[in-house]
């Protein structure tokens, strides 16, 4: 599917209390509709919930991250309009994490705007494959179908661009107009959890290794060395240890 703008606020900071009214954290609209569902909270406001029940703990409050309201803003470029959800590990590889990794966790989702979402997705795209051939997992096979049109797309373009530099000469003009109209096309973000065997082959090797902490690393430090962000919130940092199911690991 194309990079499309989301239709609602990335960040919608909904805020969360425990029931003695101590702060807990920010979260979004449908977690907090699915404790209020649950008969587990009462609203306080339009905004603001609070916990019926004595929880484990203190939530997120003692993280520094969860406690800032973040603004619906693109962290590379500013731009509030056309704002996207950019996953700093991409979806495809995300959606196989263990699930104690994903849980109420949005540290490393971030808003971008459309075309800073593109510009990143094309060097994303490049990094894939390199960590594949590091791990030596075949991208060729069980390809997805997000994964073929973008490769197809960024061959145009790399042809365009070799063409251009004159290290490739004698391509027939109607030739040329098709590989032109490709590479105009939008790419589109990898999402599918499906028929993508490459991503399977990656993420085993990640997990059977222990080594989620270093690959979420990665892909952070890839992210801000390619894109520049210059608006990312406060406390988020390529350093932050890894939650897993209310716990931190690194």
């Amino acid at each position: 599917m194309p990079i499309n703008a989301s239709q609602s606020e990335i960040y919608e900071s909904f805020t969360m209390f425990s029931p003695s009214g101590e702060f807990m954290c920010y979260c979004n609209k449908k977690k907090a509709d699915w404790y209020i569902k649950k008969n587990l909270a009462e609203w306080i406001d339009d905004k603001k919930f609070k916990l019926i029940f004595e929880p484990n703990g203190n939530g997120k409050a003692d993280n520094p991250y969860y406690r800032e309201v973040i603004e619906n803003r693109c962290v590379v470029c500013g731009s509030e309009k056309e704002l996207n959800k950019h996953h700093v590990v991409p979806y495809v590889f995300r959606s196989r994490m263990p699930t104690e990794y994903k849980e109420s966790n949005h540290h490393d989702v971030l808003a971008t705007c459309i075309d800073c979402h593109e510009k990143y997705e094309e060097m994303a795209t490049k990094f894939k494959k390199q960590i594949a051939d590091e791990l030596n997992v075949s991208m060729e096979n069980g390809m997805s179908p997000e994964q073929i049109k973008n490769k197809k797309i960024l061959s145009a373009r790399n042809l365009l661009e070799r063409v251009s530099k004159g290290e490739i000469t004698g391509v027939p003009e109607d030739r040329l107009e098709i590989i032109k109209l490709k590479a105009k096309e939008e790419l589109v973000e990898e999402i599918s959890i499906h028929g993508a065997a490459w991503a399977d082959g990656i993420m085993k090797v990640i997990i059977e290794s222990d080594n989620m902490y270093n690959f979420v690393k990665r892909w952070r430090e890839h992210f801000v060395k390619h894109m520049s962000p210059q608006y990312l919130p406060k406390y988020w940092s390529i350093d932050s240890p890894l939650e897993k199911s209310g716990k931190v690991e690194i």
